[in-house]
């Protein structure tokens, strides 16, 4: 008899007998057949006699593809009488996928349409308890926790029924490729409804140490998860990461904390009795995150929950900023006047008693917030961080320490980001600002590799969720000092420069004063999108080297920027600044310099970027919001489902002009390999052999 290979998707395996209801078109089940290449173990349930065809468009298509995967359907089976039905058997797991209706907040039925859910939930509970093959079988029901979802108490329902609480998990849609959730019910039975975890999707707990303190790793902790009214009901979990932010705290990275629970943090020697006590807790929609103080002493506060529009400038009058050792005592509060206030940046006179600062070294140190005139002050985790920044280096056209510099914000680009630094440090950048938003691949490592082979890198822990605009004028404050021009780009985003000139000879080029027109601020290059390229697996020698076939029209440019002459209130959108007065911009000819932007990479690859936007007023992928917009793919809609010529797409001009240049000049000559790639591989043989002396 042939032995089955275990195959898993997220907590599922093939192994399991798994009895799913509830499944709308059934693209969650169709998820997990694919996954395991068969559905022999997968039952499906259609709750009544329902025409699928005519309710969701892939419905049909989705029943047949997996009854041909070997997935039994059954049709007209209640949920409150599954265990008495004869067609049906025992399950290691029965999932619920829950079909969330239009159920609104302020509805004066809401109370009644509660009630009726309920019951439906118990009814469920009450049959698939009895249908679960052993003690370790599992009853899974995926949820809305946000109100009005959150007044059907679960939880409780599940108790009445003999039921307890194993684990509350944040359901990853993005982990079932295909999957499109339905509402369910109603004319519009075949939409989708948004699925969110509150922001952030991670929870962060700060740390603050004495000074002689040793600093805690990941393997010193665990994340301790505990339920409000159950002492009983502790479990634990190895934070993603720990990291060090700028005021010297430590911030450790935990998974999202569940509905009625509360998290603390526990040394691995200790039991979770003996855990860290852990500071007040804040909603990511509403908190001021972080601070700096900029050349002029003002100090920049980035925020949410001021729910101001992009490129927009507000009422000052509205806000003030509030400073202070501890903000929840009011009379020891200093109030300062708010300068400009846009998107989510509010800059403010800094008061001379914070410049100073604590009048004892072992102070903690000060916090800022912004209160709305009329609605209180918002929660702040935000230290401002003083960068002592000179005045007299700020005059236009002074030189500064860095001719070219390079800020990004990325999640997860460890495997890109040595071509990227690499390739522009040899056309000229001599900095960069690597702003990381969440990243859980080996970015520090890499980071750190490039640093000691003598590239002056530096990584920003940016935790804060979708806050691109404001990141990139945090990094505008701390490139002022340092640096002559900062470009803003992604790491899929490369400058070409056709004639071999460095990015620095171009900047001086369309920046040199010609005549006593105005001064130059900002640089615009525009972008061509490169497609995957006829290629159907990820390159081993990196994209400019393998990404060869693009669209044919520019979409966009991207800004390299003087830092000192931005307009004080750093409003940004897709990537450009606004300008004080008095300066402009200039635009490169497309034949003088381009940026090779691989946009559409082959499907592997290209599908992570379905996981999260960090741009604060672009809509996620999934959102049914701007569909139209430039900052959609063209053709893919709503759905991370991989097109069957996805390969062949975005290929209008065959385009080797950088591919060319690179070969020409980064390749090594003696292993013929590209520089990157040589290191990298260099690298691992020196690993090999040390193993081998062994």
């Amino acid at each position: 008899m042939e032995v089955q290979e275990t195959k898993t998707l997220k907590q599922y395996s093939n192994k399991q007998k798994i009895l799913l209801v509830g499944e709308g078109d059934f693209s969650f089940s169709l998820s997990l057949g694919r996954a395991f290449g068969s559905a022999s173990n997968t039952l499906l349930i259609i709750n009544g006699v329902v025409d699928v065809n005519r309710k969701y468009t892939y419905g049909k298509q989705n029943v047949e593809e997996l009854e041909r995967l070997g997935c039994t359907v059954i049709h007209g089976v209640n949920v409150h009488s599954m265990s008495s039905d004869n067609r049906l058997a025992r399950y290691n797991r029965i999932v619920f996928n829950f079909p969330h209706s239009g159920l609104g907040f302020g509805s004066e039925h809401e109370s009644f349409y509660i009630m009726q859910h309920q019951a439906l939930v118990r009814g469920f509970f009450e049959s698939a308890r009895k249908m679960l093959e052993d003690e370790d079988g599992e009853i899974h029901l995926t949820h809305k926790t946000t109100r009005p979802f959150s007044e059907w108490e679960i939880e409780t329902l599940a108790q009445e029924k003999g039921l307890r609480l194993i684990k509350l998990m944040v359901f990853d849609q993005l982990a079932f490729p295909g999957y499109s959730n339905k509402k369910g019910s109603g004319s519009n039975c075949d939409s989708n409804f948004p699925i969110r975890s509150a922001f952030p999707d991670q929870t962060l707990i700060f740390i603050n140490y004495q000074s002689s303190s040793r600093l805690l790793t990941k393997d010193d902790l665990f994340c301790v998860f505990a339920h409000t009214n159950d002492s009983s009901k502790v479990y634990k979990e190895l934070p993603f990461a720990v990291e060090i932010s700028d005021p010297g705290r430590q911030i450790v990275r935990c998974s999202a904390v569940p509905r009625h629970h509360t998290v603390s943090l526990a040394v691995t020697r200790w039991t979770v009795d003996n855990r860290f006590l852990v500071g007040a807790t804040y909603q990511w929609d509403r908190l001021v995150y972080d601070a700096v103080i900029d050349h002029d002493n003002t100090t920049v506060a980035f925020v949410k929950g001021l729910n101001l529009r992009p490129g927009k400038v507000a009422d000052v009058s509205r806000y003030e900023c509030v400073y202070g050792w501890d903000l929840a005592k009011p009379k020891l509060l200093l109030r300062s006047q708010v300068i400009s206030a846009a998107q989510e940046i509010v800059r403010c006179k800094t008061p001379l008693t914070v410049l100073k600062g604590p009048r004892v070294a072992q102070s903690s140190a000060v916090k800022v917030s912004v209160r709305i005139k009329g609605s209180g002050m918002l929660p702040s985790v935000a230290h401002p961080i003083n960068l002592a920044v000179r005045v007299k280096d700020l005059t236009y056209g002074e030189r500064k320490q860095f001719e070219t510099c390079v800020c990004t914000m990325t999640r997860n680009a460890a495997n890109v980001l040595r071509e990227w630094v690499m390739y522009h440090a040899g056309i000229g950048v001599s900095r960069w600002f690597i702003y990381d938003n969440n990243s859980d691949d080996d970015i520090v490592s890499e980071v750190e590799n490039l640093k000691n082979s003598g590239y002056n890198v530096s990584r920003h822990f940016w935790p804060w969720i979708k806050t691109q605009e404001a990141g990139f004028a945090n990094c505008a404050i701390r490139a002022k000092r340092d640096c002559d021009w900062v470009a803003f780009i992604d790491v899929d985003e490369f400058f070409y420069i056709p004639s071999g000139q460095t990015l620095t000879q171009i900047i001086k080029k369309y920046t040199t004063p010609s005549s006593s027109s105005s001064k130059i601020g900002e640089i615009r290059t525009s972008c061509h999108s490169f497609g995957p390229s006829g290629l159907k697996d990820p390159p081993r020698r990196g994209v400019m080297a393998s990404y060869t076939c693009r669209m044919s029209q520019p979409e966009r440019h991207k800004s390299i920027i003087r830092p000192e002459t931005l307009n004080t209130t750093l409003i940004n959108v897709v990537h450009h600044f606004q300008l004080k007065e008095g300066f402009t911009f200039v635009d490169v000819e497309k034949d003088a310099m381009i940026i090779n932007h691989y946009k559409y990479q082959v499907w592997d690859i290209f599908k992570e970027k379905f996981k999260r936007r960090v741009a604060t007023y672009v809509a996620d992928w999934q959102d049914k919001e701007n569909v139209g917009s430039k900052d959609r793919t063209p053709g893919l809609g709503t759905r991370p489902v991989e097109p069957s010529d996805w390969a062949e797409r975005f290929c209008e001009v065959r385009d080797n002009g950088l591919k060319d240049w690179v070969l020409e000049n980064f390749v090594d000559r003696k292993t013929q390999r590209l520089v990157w790639e040589g290191e990298r591989n260099i690298m691992v043989g020196e690993v090999v052999a040390q193993m081998g002396l062994c």
